[in-house]
């Protein structure tokens, strides 16, 4: 699970374009660690980060997956977060032995 997401209608294959690019204020840099060891088909969280350095509300987009922002309900759909507020993905691990999940998310 990575940060970083195409906007919406677009599909995870899509270039994303450079955080910030539509005007948005642009969070200090965040990642999510690989989840390890998730059984096949189970769903799958990542670790909790918390964002910092936003002056403004930013959007969040995401593809892959869902998100959560402060422990709230997991959505694909665009939405707004604050500064100091944390950002959880979500996946459906791949049912296969040797598959990959990859999960993007965006702010700003």
């Amino acid at each position: 699970m990575r940060a970083g997401a195409p906007p919406p209608g677009q599909g995870p294959n899509t270039p994303v374009p450079p955080p910030g690019s539509g005007g948005e204020p642009v969070p200090e840099d965040f990642a999510f660690a690989p989840a390890q060891d998730v059984r096949w088909g189970a769903q799958a969280q990542s670790d909790t980060v918390t964002i910092s350095g936003l002056e403004a509300p930013a959007t969040v987009f995401v593809s892959g997956g869902s998100y959560s922002i402060d422990g709230g309900p997991y959505t694909s759909l665009p939405g707004k977060i604050q500064n100091g507020q944390t950002l959880t993905l979500r996946a459906q691990a791949s049912i296969g032995a040797s598959g990959e999940v990859e999960v993007v998310a965006q702010v700003g």
